[in-house]
């Protein structure tokens, strides 16, 4: 028996992503218990995969909101991608994010910095999840204390 685990994303616009997970096959002549269901380490990749993927998804969206100008609501230019990190409750995952020119008005040039470092801390304080501080993550400023 073969199967596949697709994910399906569904965006505000009603556009829909299908993405192929992982596949996998198990025998049906031979029962074992090894042989039933998930392993541990099917389930953890699986897991693994699919937080890659809707985090990935999630900042695509994101990245796509704050590309158009606050101002002027043109769409700015891609600078350059950077891999970033984020650390989530199963673990820490990379996502691929463009960074953008400033606006050719100019007008929210000024106030882009500082938004930008707002966005960021209530995005990602301390480039966490919300989920973790419950769980032992070190902030990085209480790390540097030890």
């Amino acid at each position: 028996m073969k199967w596949r685990i697709l994910l399906e994303l569904t965006e505000t616009t009603g556009s829909v992503q299908t993405r192929e997970m992982v596949t996998g096959d198990r025998p049906t002549n031979v029962i074992s218990p090894e042989s039933i269901g998930l392993s541990l380490a099917e389930s953890k990749s699986i897991l693994a995969a699919m937080q890659t993927q809707l985090v990935q998804a999630q900042t695509d969206g994101y990245c796509d909101h704050r590309r158009k100008c606050s101002h002027c609501g043109s769409r700015r230019s891609i600078k350059d991608w950077r891999t970033r990190q984020l650390t989530t409750l199963f673990g820490v995952v990379q996502v691929a994010a463009p960074r953008f020119n400033a606006c050719r008005c100019g007008i929210a040039r000024v106030e882009l910095s500082a938004r930008w470092l707002r966005s960021c801390r209530i995005v990602a304080p301390q480039n966490t999840s919300a989920f973790l501080p419950k769980w032992g993550a070190w902030p990085l400023t209480a790390a540097r204390r030890l």
